[in-house]
């Protein structure tokens, strides 16, 4: 988000790669790194200063050179998986992880485990931090995650959540896009407490993104078992979708 010109990717067969340039021009960061099983992990969470990545599938790593060297943190009390990741800029940042153990909140060295059912989609906005429970219930904290409240239910298993807020002041806008199985693609301008359906039915969109500073354009990716990988994209605050790219899987056919 504070540099569309920096671009990170991570293949199937192992390599890790880094544009500076919007993607003309590509380097392979060195397996020195010990950068593992990247394109199993949450995507990389962009800070102004640092960039969090998930290394080994279960273990955070940091980047203070725009990706280009990385350090591998502590291994955290989770044990397995990691699902999700959020970070909230700050002396230390704020890090939620959400694992196949739980979700747990990180400052520094030390972790607070917030749940131990397994752990929902996370995001960092505009200052406040939410986070999917089990069911569907959204909690949300102003503090860095030092209290939490409930602000909404998306009622079903929410697969994905991003957001966005436009303008300033008065004018300000926020939109939140979720993920979830068996419905389908919800928003909300409250910041959670009431969602409306906007894509049905669900079809394994389990990648949203909404462009920074944006409210009306959003992306949606199809990805997992689904016969084809569809992305699909909206310019009306989620009122009508289009499909901009199709990538049928091999071996399969629609109809």
């Amino acid at each position: 988000p504070d540099n569309p010109d920096l671009l990170l990717v991570s293949c199937d067969m192992g390599g890790v790669y880094r544009s500076e340039d919007g993607g003309q021009h590509w380097t392979m960061i060195h397996a020195d790194q010990k950068l593992e099983r990247m394109h199993l992990a949450p995507k990389p969470v962009h800070l102004s200063k640092r960039i969090y990545w998930v290394t080994e599938r279960n273990r955070v790593c940091f980047s203070d050179d725009r990706g280009g060297t990385w350090t591998a943190m502590p291994v955290g009390p989770w044990k397995k998986n990691i699902l999700f990741t959020a970070a909230q800029e700050g002396e230390p940042d704020t890090l939620l992880v959400s694992s196949e153990t739980g979700l747990w909140l990180g400052r520094g060295p030390d972790w607070r485990c917030l749940g131990e059912a397994p752990g929902g989609p996370v995001l960092a906005l505009g200052g406040t931090l939410y986070a999917v429970f089990p069911g569907g219930i959204l909690h949300s904290s102003a503090d860095s995650g030092a209290t939490w409240q409930v602000s909404g239910d998306l009622q079903g298993e929410a697969v994905a959540l991003t957001g966005s807020i436009s303008g300033t002041g008065e004018t300000a806008r926020t939109m939140l896009l979720a993920s979830v199985k068996g419905s389908g693609l919800k928003i909300s301008e409250d910041r959670g407490a009431s969602w409306r359906l906007v894509k049905s039915p669900y079809e394994n969109e389990t990648a949203l993104n909404i462009p920074p500073g944006q409210t009306n354009v959003m992306y949606a990716l199809q990805t997992g078992s689904v016969e084809t990988a569809d992305l699909l994209r909206s310019r009306d605050g989620g009122k009508t979708w289009d499909n901009i790219f199709h990538m049928p899987r091999p071996g399969r056919q629609r109809g």
